[in-house]
């Protein structure tokens, strides 16, 4: 399908998942490799995620994996974080295997050189979209601790900015 969509002219994504139950780090190394095997034009990798009234949920309840409180903080239940722990897996864990994967995707030579013109119109008209990018892929992504920011009302926010 990926052969036939680039031979067509048409640009192809694929889209990973790391961290489901019974997964390892050699799977998701299978995973990368197989990515880099289908060649899309565009992939990304994200940590599974136990959404409340799903089977995957359900799964990881009953078998232990989801901590205390997991399912409490809902800001954390997107592709951020990972929020599951056993079985060899943790937050940390998957997502250092989600930054070397962008990294060995992203950082082909072949990639870059297929590419060199659609990174170059993006480093030119869309500069900081391209650095972020960048460093998210090199380096890896900072991300937020939501459950500690109070929460402001939009009114709040307004008044405090009339302020300033």
């Amino acid at each position: 399908a990926f052969q036939n969509m680039r031979q067509a002219g048409i640009r192809s994504f694929a889209f990973f998942i790391f961290g489901y139950p019974g997964e390892t780090l050699e799977t998701m190394e299978h995973t990368v490799e197989y990515a880099i095997e289908l060649d899309p034009d565009f992939a990304n990798f994200y940590p599974a995620v136990p959404y409340p009234g799903t089977a995957m949920y359900d799964k990881v309840v009953k078998d232990g994996l989801l901590p205390e409180g997991g399912d409490a903080d809902w800001s954390r239940m997107e592709y951020s974080y990972y929020l599951l722990n056993g079985n060899g897996l943790n937050g940390e864990v998957v997502m250092d295997a989600i930054h070397r994967a962008k990294r060995r995707f992203f950082l082909r030579p072949a990639y870059i050189a297929g590419h060199l013109g659609d990174i170059a119109r993006l480093a030119m008209s869309k500069q900081a979209i391209f650095f972020g990018v960048v460093s998210r892929t090199l380096f890896g992504s900072k991300t937020v601790n939501t459950s500690v920011a109070p929460f402001r009302s939009g009114q709040t926010a307004l008044a405090e900015a009339d302020r300033h």
